[in-house]
């Protein structure tokens, strides 16, 4: 689903139906390279053809069966699958877009066996592609970060556009009632392994914890009244 709403965003922006998105695999299928320290991935193209469907479910069905697919050709380099199907050489990057799913990075320095890890973080000087979308799961959901070429995107634009893309993905309820997020989202094939409340009216929980409390500040009070109808 996270795929179909960035390729919704695409079209949104360029107009273009058929749409060519990097994705970013795992590239571990062999005992030699699970014990490889470092980053080990594939990058693999995904097409979404929005002219096909008609539906954001059908978008998420064919975007969901690609993936699948594209899973199957995992461990063959990329160049091996541009060479075989002709690809041109290009002066730009093979894929202006990339997509990345991704835990998030340890902030605790690790040490097992005689060796340690901490934590050092880098600002990124360049990307290899024209936008970048990072998912990242957090403990309070999912974080998007676009990284974006500067000589093609100002910082305003691609703020809104990552507000344009939380807005397709966004499912609010009024009332809920009797697991409707978990059926709604069963109903198009994806299952809910994991559902956190952000807000309540207009009320924002930020990190509150589960079973934790707080005060409300005068203008949420006056919110409640204002939505309850007092």
């Amino acid at each position: 689903m996270l795929l179909a709403g960035l390729a919704v965003l695409l079209h949104q922006r360029t107009g273009a139906d058929d749409l060519m998105v990097g994705v970013s695999t795992i590239n571990r299928w062999s005992k030699e390279a699970m014990v490889l320290v470092g980053c080990v991935t594939n990058l693999l193209p995904a097409r979404v053809r929005l002219g096909e469907v008609a539906t954001f479910d059908e978008l998420v069905g064919q975007v969901h069966a690609t993936i699948r697919r594209l899973l199957a050709f995992g461990r063959i380099p990329l160049e091996l699958i541009l060479r075989e199907i002709e690809m041109p050489q290009a002066a730009g990057p093979v894929f202006p877009v990339w997509c990345q799913f991704r835990e998030p990075s340890p902030t605790i320095t690790l040490e097992r066996e005689g060796l340690s890890w901490t934590p050092f973080l880098v600002d990124r000087a360049a990307i290899l592609c024209d936008l970048e979308a990072d998912l990242i799961e957090s403990a309070i959901g999912l974080e998007c970060m676009f990284a974006h070429r500067t000589a093609l995107f100002e910082a305003p634009t691609v703020a809104k556009m990552i507000g344009d893309y939380s807005a397709i993905l966004r499912l609010v309820l009024t009332e809920g009632r009797k697991r409707e997020v978990r059926r709604m989202l069963e109903a198009i094939g994806l299952p809910v392994t994991r559902l956190v409340r952000t807000r309540v009216g207009g009320v924002r929980l930020g990190r509150l914890p589960a079973g934790g409390l707080r005060d409300l500040s005068p203008d949420e009070v006056r919110t409640l009244y204002r939505d309850a109808g007092l």
